[in-house]
């Protein structure tokens, strides 16, 4: 095309070849140019002048690095920034790829295949899960679109060429079969008429905006510095500016007349004296004598509804609820203020401590603090709550904590005694060091090789750590990594990294909280899901992956497989699988590699768990050094992960031997010691 840069590139005509998916090709814009592309007779040159298809590739690179592009979000949750651009793209090639044209409409395309673009996106880019909605519409936006432009480039232009309009484009990736029914269906009558009846709606924009492809709400982003604190008068300024040339020209009359109108109206609102009428009403709606159309606010870019907008976009809340909530905040952060002073005078408070450890059963209550009706009665005063002020509760955590330990009751368990006989030597001497040279909150560090876990890791190992261990009592996420430190680098001296890599327990383990909201819920489970998904991916197909896992005061192991999508399972407590958020979690980490690989889990079987019946733990506090002695056990036998039998066959104990454990725990208190200079 004339004025425009060409770049000459061959392509080979492929008839009836898939191109590769775009999660292999993800990265590098690419952008389409169907215009070019198209030329009638001129299509199967072997040489033409053409930019080619959207293709990504720098993604892939990024992603096989386990980097993530970060992506800004307005206040109204739309895309802006460095990153927007090319999330826009990445969305648009996912969904030229992934969705065939003949569903008749986006509401007909299964949504497991939305899911598979959902969790593509997140692969790449670090979104929040409120986005899904926004970027599933957006597909839609650009699918549309991808078959508009295939129906006017390939089915428009080739009514007279009667051969060559059932052949598919040529570097589409659109076999014959999808393409003949395409076209079948864009000749219908019932599209015809469709399709008229939007070249009419179209024919009412009287004033087209010109920002291509980078949309307002990049734009509002780009000029922040012409813009004021009056949403009203900024939306009126970019509708402006999206109509106004690089030149700063103007076309026609009737959009100069805008122009001047808004102009006034702006001045007018400055001076105090624009009267809107009704609560959707503002300074663009009164210059264009129009209201806005149900589901789009015109000059605020895509997804923001009238609803969304006019509550939220306009100073984001009405000036008088605004005004409430400041009164609130300051209310509140007078009452943390003294809540502060009153914690560090000790008036009525204890410090508590809550440790990262697996434990199979509830903490012991005997040292919660109980307050009594004078010391509530005097926080209320001192805090400024009247009697009746339910935004304070007192609850009494002894009571709870003994309702929580009566559910369930189990044997007490004494810790024991730290002396030279009641632990391995190499332990005891690692002990006495720890009291003797960091008993004033001081650590030992190690820093790990960034391929134990597929990052850098640095390990903080505390006296809060070393001292349960040495009881035999629940011990934290960094004595499980301090552990698959000791064993990986046996892996390294014995040449046996091939066969397991390690997943990093801290990111999939169980967040205690106190919400109950179930969409809260279910986005912590998705983050570890995410996590894994990750790991899952830079592993190497032969190898399986080792993931011990603390799934709520419990440590559990849990080995993937991916080429041959089997899970195993061993649970200290049980020969069967107790925990369903764990399971939910492994399998949808599973779904989100699967469909960044492309694979998606057609033609294949459901992954197939495994429990295996290994030693059960003999109190509720060993299952952290059960969980040790099972890897110990996989990284020194090196199993079949295909045979069943043969693992289950390393399992026969019904308990281990505290000499096992001990040798463990020797284990551990080596590979700690060598770091003490």
């Amino acid at each position: 095309m004339a004025g425009r840069r060409k770049k000459k590139i061959v392509q080979q005509e492929q008839k009836g070849q898939e191109v590769h998916s775009d999660e292999e090709h993800n990265g590098k814009e690419v952008q389409v140019d169907e215009e070019e592309n198209m030329s009638g007779s001129q299509e199967t040159q072997s040489t033409r002048s053409t930019r080619g298809r959207t293709q990504m590739h720098k993604l892939a690179m990024q992603r096989a690095q386990g980097l993530k592009k970060d992506v800004q979000f307005n206040e109204l949750g739309q895309p802006i920034g460095d990153s927007a651009a090319e999330l826009q793209s990445y969305i648009g090639v996912l969904a030229r790829e992934k969705v065939k044209l003949n569903f008749k409409t986006w509401k007909h395309v299964p949504q497991d295949i939305k899911d598979k673009i959902w969790d593509a996106v997140n692969l790449s880019f670090r979104v929040p899960a409120i986005f899904k909605k926004p970027c599933l519409s957006s597909a839609n936006d650009k699918w549309r679109q991808y078959k508009t432009q295939l129906t006017n480039n390939f089915i428009w232009k080739r009514l007279n060429d009667e051969e060559n309009l059932h052949k598919p484009p040529p570097g589409y990736g659109i076999m014959g079969d999808e393409w003949s029914q395409f076209v079948i269906s864009r000749m219908s009558e019932d599209f015809k008429k469709l399709s008229e009846q939007q070249k009419v709606q179209r024919k009412q924009n009287l004033y087209p905006h010109r920002l291509a492809r980078k949309g307002y709400a990049r734009l509002a982003s780009e000029i922040s510095t012409e813009l004021c604190d009056d949403d009203e008068v900024n939306r009126a300024i970019l509708w402006k500016k999206g109509r106004t040339s690089k030149q700063g020209e103007i076309e026609g009359d009737v959009l100069k007349t805008k122009f001047t109108k808004i102009d006034e109206y702006i001045q007018q609102k400055q001076d105090g004296l624009l009267q809107l009428q009704g609560p959707n009403e503002d300074i663009l709606t009164q210059a264009l004598e129009s209201k806005e159309h149900g589901g789009r606010v015109r000059a605020i870019g895509g997804h923001v509804n009238p609803s969304t907008y006019f509550r939220l976009g306009k100073g984001m809340l009405p000036n008088h609820e605004k005004n409430v909530l400041l009164r609130r905040q300051a209310t509140v952060e007078d009452r943390v203020a003294k809540l502060e002073n009153l914690v560090l005078q000790n008036v009525a408070f204890k410090s508590s401590s809550i440790e990262e450890k697996g434990s199979c059963t509830a903490k012991d209550a005997k040292g919660a603090m109980k307050l009594s009706e004078e010391e509530i009665g005097f926080m209320k005063q001192k805090l400024d709550f009247e009697d009746d002020d339910d935004e304070l509760q007192f609850i009494d955590k002894e009571d709870v904590l003994e309702k929580q330990c009566k559910k369930k009751p189990s044997k007490e368990v004494k810790k024991l005694e730290l002396n030279s006989s009641s632990m391995p030597k190499s332990l005891w001497l690692l002990y006495c060091y720890y009291k003797r040279a960091l008993g004033n909150g001081e650590s030992l560090k190690i820093v790990l090789d960034e391929n134990v876990f597929g990052e850098e890791c640095t390990l903080y190992v505390h006296d809060e750590d070393v001292t349960p261990f040495c009881q035999l009592m629940p011990i934290s996420y960094t004595c499980i990594a301090v552990y698959i430190w000791y064993l990986y680098k046996k892996m390294m001296e014995d040449n046996k990294l091939e066969k397991f890599r390690f997943m990093q327990p801290c990111h999939v383990g169980h967040v205690p909280t106190t919400r109950t909201d179930k969409n809260f819920l279910d986005k912590q489970l998705e983050s570890r899901a995410r996590a894994l998904a990750d790991r899952l991916i830079d592993n190497p197909s032969s190898a399986s992956l080792l993931v011990p896992c603390n799934v709520g005061f419990h440590w559990i192991l849990t080995v993937i497989n991916l080429s041959k999508d089997i899970v195993y399972l061993w649970d200290p407590l049980s020969h069967r699988i107790r925990d369903d958020d764990w399971k939910h979690v492994v399998e949808m980490a599973i779904k989100m590699v699967h469909a960044a690989s492309g694979n998606g889990k057609k033609g294949r079987s459901k992954t197939a768990w495994e429990i295996v019946k290994a030693p059960r733990q003999p109190d509720s506090n060993q299952c952290g050094f059960y969980v040790m002695a099972y890897l110990k056990t996989l990284i020194e036998n090196m199993p079949d992960i295909d045979d069943k039998d043969s693992v289950q066959a390393l399992f026969q104990q019904v308990e281990y031997d505290k000499a096992v454990i001990d040798l463990v725990r020797s284990e551990w208190a080596d590979i700690l010691s060598s770091y003490i200079q």
